[in-house]
């Protein structure tokens, strides 16, 4: 064989193995993450944003073919505990359609504990704050 289609063998093997990976990964509510971060998933989803975002969205991803909706931290301060991709001063948060080859990110959030604040990621990666219910701050400032 030739040193190309081995190349191409090897790369193939690799990008396969990394989808099964990423399709059979437990969902951020199936795992034990950290007190901040779960509290975080009870900010977004208290927004009227992620509520307008998610209402009958699990019926319409069916509808195509999908299984479910989920939502997945792409960045933390403790990306271990949390199953973040990545470290980050912010929680990162991608809100995801679930199909049996792909997930398909529909919207990114931001969460910024400095300025205790909740924000959509636009497409040009800019920040738009959005509320939610501020009753919440507390539980995520007592650890």
């Amino acid at each position: 064989m030739s040193k190309i289609k081995l190349k191409y063998d090897a790369t193939l093997c690799v990008s396969v193995l990394l989808l099964i990976l990423i399709m059979t990964m437990p969902t951020f509510s199936q795992t034990k993450a950290s007190h901040e971060a779960n509290v975080v998933v009870k900010i977004l989803e208290s927004s009227y944003r992620f509520k307008k975002l998610t209402e009958g969205l699990e019926e319409r991803i069916k509808k195509n073919g999908g299984k479910t909706y989920g939502i997945m931290f792409t960045g933390s301060p403790n990306p271990k505990k949390d199953s973040a991709n990545a470290i980050s001063k912010n929680y990162e948060i991608n809100l995801h359609e679930s199909y049996d080859d792909r997930m398909v990110v529909i919207a990114r959030f931001l969460f910024d504990p400095a300025k205790q604040q909740l924000f959509e990621v636009d497409s040009e990666d800019g920040l738009d704050a959005i509320s939610f219910d501020r009753k919440l701050l507390p539980l995520f400032n007592n650890k």
